[in-house]
C-alpha cells in the first residue's frame, strides 16, 4: 500500500502544556483512519500541524513521499473548524467562490452538490440552512477539488442524531470512491461504523493503533455469565486464577480470560454452580477504549 501520509515524533507544546507528544503514525491510501480520544488528547492539534496551521516544536511529517507542501496541500481536501460561509448567497454561489480561492475550475460543483445530497438546495441563500446542511456544505467545499486525501475535523459535531446518520452514510460513500479519510472525533460510535483502522490518543500519546476490519480483541475471550446466588457466583469468580473480572450488572458478569466457555461451565460445576447464561463474545471498541484510557 502506497505511503500517503507520514509523521515521525511529531510534538507540540501549549505553556506547560503537552499538546502533542512524539506523535508517529503512518496514513496509507484507502485508509479511513480514525483519530479517537477525549476532547484534550490532541486530535485537533495533530491535524493542525500536519496542515501547517500550527507549527510543530519537534519531528516531522512528510505528504506523499516528500512532496512541497504547498503541493501537497492541493492534494487535501479539509474540514478543520466550525464551517463559515457567506450566508446571503446560495450554496452553488459560496463553492464558486471556494473554486476560485483554490484556483479551481467549476466543473466538480454539481458533482459534489449532488454527492452530499444538496443539489435541490443548490439555489438556496447559506442563511436558512441548517447545521447538518451546512455541514454537508462544507463537505462540498473540500471536495469540490476532487482531493485525493479529506481531513475531517469532528465532522458530526452540532447535529442531531439524523444528521450524525446522514453525515455517516456521506463518509461512507465518499470512502467507497477511494478517498483516504483521517477523522478525528472522540464519538466511538462515529470511528467503529466507518473507520477501516483507529488510533487512540490520550493527553497527547499515541496509545495504539488497531485495525477496525480485522477487530477480533486480541487473544483474551470476553466471556458474559450468569447463575446462582450472586455472592456465591462473585466468589467463586474471584478465587478463579484464570478469569479476570471486568464489569458486573444486575447479577450478569463480564470476563477476560483465555480458557473456553465450556471449561468454564465445568469449573463452576465442579464448585455446585450451575450457570443459567454463558456466552462468548468479541470485546468490544468500547471497551478496549476504556482499557486504554484508563491505563
Amino acid at each position: 500500500m502506497r505511503e500517503v501520509l507520514k509523521i515521525t515524533n511529531l510534538s507540540k507544546s501549549y505553556g506547560r502544556i503537552k499538546a502533542v507528544r512524539q506523535l508517529s503514525l503512518t496514513v496509507f491510501q484507502g485508509q479511513v483512519l480514525g483519530l479517537l480520544g477525549p476532547n484534550g488528547s490532541g486530535k485537533t492539534t495533530t491535524l493542525s500541524m500536519i496542515l501547517d496551521v500550527v507549527k510543530a516544536e519537534e519531528g516531522e511529517y512528510k505528504w506523499f513521499g516528500g512532496i512541497p507542501a504547498t503541493v501537497a496541500r492541493k492534494r487535501i481536501g479539509t474540514l478543520l473548524e466550525k464551517p463559515n460561509f457567506y450566508p446571503y448567497l446560495s450554496a452553488l454561489k459560496n463553492l464558486e467562490i471556494t473554486c476560485m480561492i483554490k484556483g479551481k475550475g467549476k466543473e466538480n460543483i454539481e458533482e459534489v452538490l449532488k454527492q452530499v445530497g444538496l443539489y435541490q438546495r443548490r439555489n438556496s441563500n447559506v442563511k436558512g440552512f441548517s447545521t447538518g446542511m451546512k455541514q454537508r456544505l462544507a463537505i462540498a467545499a473540500a471536495l469540490v477539488s476532487d482531493p485525493e486525501v479529506l481531513i475531517l475535523d469532528e465532522p458530526t459535531n452540532g447535529l442531531d442524531p439524523n444528521g450524525i446518520a446522514d453525515m455517516r452514510n456521506l463518509i461512507r460513500a465518499i470512502a467507497s470512491k477511494g478517498k483516504t479519510i483521517l477523522l478525528a472525533s472522540h464519538l466511538l460510535d462515529e470511528v467503529e461504523k466507518v473507520c477501516t483502522d483507529v488510533a487512540v490518543m490520550k493527553n497527547g500519546k499515541l496509545l495504539e493503533i488497531r485495525s477496525l476490519t480485522k477487530h477480533e480483541g486480541g487473544s483474551l475471550r470476553v466471556i458474559e455469565l450468569a447463575g446462582g446466588e450472586d455472592s456465591d457466583l462473585r466468589s467463586v469468580l474471584r478465587e478463579m486464577k484464570e478469569i479476570r473480572i471486568v464489569q458486573s450488572s444486575n447479577s450478569m458478569w463480564v470476563v477476560e480470560t483465555k480458557v473456553t466457555a465450556q471449561e468454564i461451565n465445568r469449573m463452576f460445576a465442579e464448585q455446585g454452580i450451575y450457570l443459567t447464561h454463558l456466552r462468548e463474545r468479541r470485546k468490544t471498541l468500547e471497551e478496549e477504549f476504556l482499557e486504554l484510557t484508563n491505563q
